[in-house]
């Protein structure tokens, strides 16, 4: 009987969604209550990650008010990366998706979804989200793609919207993840950068359904998107892109179309880091960006050759500073040119 019981609990869920956990006690009971929906078949992995707080208190709550949808697992901390990678190996739904804990789903569209999913089967979905800020204000973002039908992804991966795609926007089936042996790098920050790279060649075909699932709460402190964070920790990006082009370098046989989305998804990144490092970082340490630009050369020269022609900025300052920093990184020049781009920031 209770073998029986267990078994049930576990079968057949259609979605798996994992939420990584950490000392979110004060945003988690918002987070888990709009994910109460009249089916069986969700499945809720509230992943604490070492929690100081009483955010495990919270999720026993939920595990115990609705067994058949949250299930607590209480780990060691190890960092947002490793919650997602043992989310993985204990979800069971055929499609998994990532929640953060200070964030929420819309219930209705998450019926929706699961629903849909139920009755499809293609290697990912995408759902429109919306940034939610502390003041109230409130920006959607959709998709301009034909929606509820089933869409070959080469047809549409090289599309901006799917290029500048946030992890907020995609579910993906789950065996295409085991397939690929994804793990998320640990122990670090801006690893969701991971989950919008290489499972995205596992792709085939995907379905856009309309309407906000995701509630991306901005403004809070001590988040990783906050200007304070993101400095000290920029570090980690470098890590996190570097650890992008590894796994780049294993590509084999991929389409050209979804090789064409990949490079123009580096290009964007390496322009974000260089751009920050370079220009706006106070101290910088350029050994760690080295690194990467060596690594950058030999796996991706397409786009190591095209950062040599960005510029500061247009039209005032058409000066190639990647360029220029790649030739000569001490160069006066070059500092004198960084000085007069902080200065013309000042101006303005």
């Amino acid at each position: 009987g209770s073998e029986m019981c267990i078994r049930d609990r576990y079968m057949d869920k259609i979605l798996t969604i994992i939420i990584p956990t950490y000392n979110m006690s004060e945003y988690l009971d918002t987070c888990l209550k709009s994910l109460i929906i009249e089916s069986n078949l969700l499945e809720v992995l509230i992943i604490n990650d070492g929690s100081k707080d009483n955010s495990l208190d919270i999720a026993k709550k939920y595990e115990k008010k609705y067994p058949h949808i949250f299930r607590t697992i209480d780990k060691p901390n190890g960092n947002y990366g490793s919650c997602i990678n043992r989310g993985l190996k204990e979800a069971t739904g055929k499609y998994v998706k990532v929640l953060d804990a200070d964030d929420k789903f819309n219930t209705e569209s998450l019926m929706n979804l699961v629903d849909i999913a139920s009755k499809t089967n293609v290697d990912a979905f995408i759902t429109d989200f919306s940034k939610s800020h502390v003041n109230g204000k409130e920006d959607h973002v959709t998709f301009n793609l034909p929606s509820n039908q089933t869409l070959q992804f080469t047809d549409y991966c090289c599309h901006k919207d799917i290029i500048n795609l946030w992890m907020h926007a995609i579910t993906y089936k789950r065996e295409n993840l085991l397939a690929i042996n994804y793990k998320q790098t640990e122990g670090i920050s801006y690893t969701d950068q991971e989950w919008i790279f290489m499972p995205l060649t596992t792709i085939r075909t995907f379905k856009y359904v309309p309407g906000v699932l995701y509630i991306y709460t901005l403004g809070r402190e001590g988040q990783t998107m906050s200007n304070t964070f993101s400095a000290k920790h920029f570090k980690d990006n470098i890590i996190c892109t570097s650890h992008i082009l590894d796994s780049y370098a294993t590509l084999t046989n991929v389409n050209s179309a979804i090789k064409d989305m990949l490079i123009e998804k580096l290009f964007k990144r390496i322009r974000y880091i260089y751009k920050f490092y370079l220009l706006k970082c106070q101290q910088p340490d350029y050994t760690i960006l080295t690194e990467l630009d060596k690594k950058l050369e030999i796996t991706c020269p397409e786009v190591y050759e095209r950062s040599n022609h960005i510029i500061m900025s247009s039209p005032l300052l058409l000066y190639k500073y990647i360029k220029h920093w790649r030739s000569n990184p001490n160069s006066k020049l070059l500092q004198f040119m960084i000085k007069l781009y902080k200065g013309k920031k000042s101006l303005k």
